[in-house]
């Protein structure tokens, strides 16, 4: 299983699509319910087989174990672009990782969001993973050498 982050700027554009797109109670919980579905779908498998690799924006670099994704989805009860949906992910494999960047209609966006928006957002997901990484190791350490010092002290 693939733990699911999503950041501020997935969170901003769901909320932009169900105020914009869902306004009863009634839609806003299908809406709510099928994103739900999608990412359980994902944390099980981020290789979905309506994603496909996307090009990275611009001139970043990403570490070999990223591989950014791009999810197509029909929005339900939706017509014409807005009913062709997009999520925009990262995934570590290494770590066993998802992080939601950006979900949108095709009507807010033909291709994609701007090159440096999403360039300036997949740069800090991938830092803000790796230093959460770095502390793990460093919690991880720090445990060792507390058991080291607990077996030499028994002795």
């Amino acid at each position: 299983m693939f733990r699911i982050n999503p950041s501020d700027k997935f969170k901003r554009s769901y909320k932009e699509l169900l105020k914009r797109h869902y306004k009863g109670e009634k839609a806003k919980k299908v809406f709510q319910d099928f994103i739900a579905q999608i990412l359980r779908n994902l944390s099980s498998n981020p290789f979905l087989p309506d994603s496909f690799a996307e090009k990275l924006p611009g001139s970043l670099s990403k570490p070999e174990k990223w591989e950014f994704r791009k999810y197509y989805f029909d929005m339900p009860n939706l017509r014409g672009a807005a009913r062709q949906g997009r999520l925009m992910y990262l995934v570590d494999r290494t770590q066993s990782v998802i992080e939601l960047a950006w979900i949108y209609t095709h009507s807010e966006f033909t291709k994609r969001p701007p090159d440096q928006n999403l360039k300036q957002l997949l740069a800090e997901l991938m830092e803000s993973q790796q230093q959460e990484e770095n502390l793990s190791e460093s919690n991880d350490n720090d445990g060792d050498d507390e058991e080291e010092s607990t077996s030499s002290n028994d002795r």
